[in-house]
Order: structure tokens, then sequence, then C-alpha cells
């Protein structure tokens, strides 16, 4: 199973790069990101106000050992490519990375609860944490009081 998150890329020109009257890219810019991700190069052309841009980026985790399971991934860096053409320019860009994993392995009964509340939490969300482990805590107790009251009354 390949592990993938979703990122969500926000480039934000310096001053110099953009139009300050119609705030607008007055050049070509490119994002590019390391490691690789889905969508190559990010482009964003003159003219546009620069936009959030979704891509996705590859992971290192088991998800098994739900809800104990753990996700990582390369350093993440990236360059801008100021310009177009053979006239592009990398210059140094500040990375901020906003990224949510949308789960893969969740509790069959956890489904229509997930599903009523607003927004619709995605599979793996804090529902799984707050709802679904405490499910399984009370029903192993449950299960626990049941054996030890019957192993009192067969005595």
């Amino acid at each position: 199973m390949e592990n993938k998150v979703d990122v969500k890329v926000l480039m934000v020109p310096e001053d110099a790069l953009t139009d300050q009257r119609l705030d607008v890219l007055n050049t070509d810019l490119s994002v590019r990101l390391y490691p690789w991700n889905t969508l190559g190069d990010l482009n964003f052309l003159a003219g546009a106000a620069p936009a959030e841009v979704t891509t996705t980026l590859d992971l290192h985790g088991d998800p098994t050992t739900w809800p104990f399971d753990s996700y990582t991934t390369e350093a993440i860096s990236a360059d801008v490519l100021v310009g177009a053409g053979a006239e592009r320019e990398f210059h140094p860009a500040r990375v901020e990375v906003e990224a949510a994993i949308q789960g893969w392995d969740i509790s069959s009964a956890a489904v229509p609860l997930r599903n009523i509340l607003p927004g619709a939490p995605p599979p793996g969300a804090w529902i799984d944490i707050a709802l679904v482990m405490w499910v399984v805590v009370a029903l192993v107790a449950a299960m626990v009081t049941y054996v030890v009251a019957w192993l009192r009354q067969v005595d």
C-alpha cells in the first residue's frame, strides 16, 4: 500500500515579484518541492494572484499498526524559480507545510457516527481516538466484568 499525504502549498512572493497595485505576480514563478511530489514544479504565472496548490508527497509508515501508527517523510525543502525558460534563476524559499493524513484503517461502527458530524471528518480523524478507542475500552471492560461475574457464579 502506498502511503501518501496531501500537502497544501501557498507561495507568498517577496514584494519585488508582485505588482502591488493589482496584487498579482509580475513574473513567472515556479516552486520546486523536495522530496518529489506528484505535480512536479508548481507554476504560478505572471499576471495571476498566487493561489494555494495541493500536491501529494510520499510517506513512510505502517497503517497496519493502527491506532499506534506514525508516519514520516524526507526533509521537506523548496526552491523558487523566478522567470521563464532558460533565464530562470533559483531563489531560496521559506517552507511552511500543512498536511493532513486521511487515515486508512477504521472501525466500521464509527462510520455512521463520523458521517453525521459537521464537515464529515475523514477516516483516521480525531473521532477515531475520541470515540472508537473508548468504545473498544468499554467493550473490553464489559467483557471482563461478565467473565468475572460468571466465574463467581460458577464457584
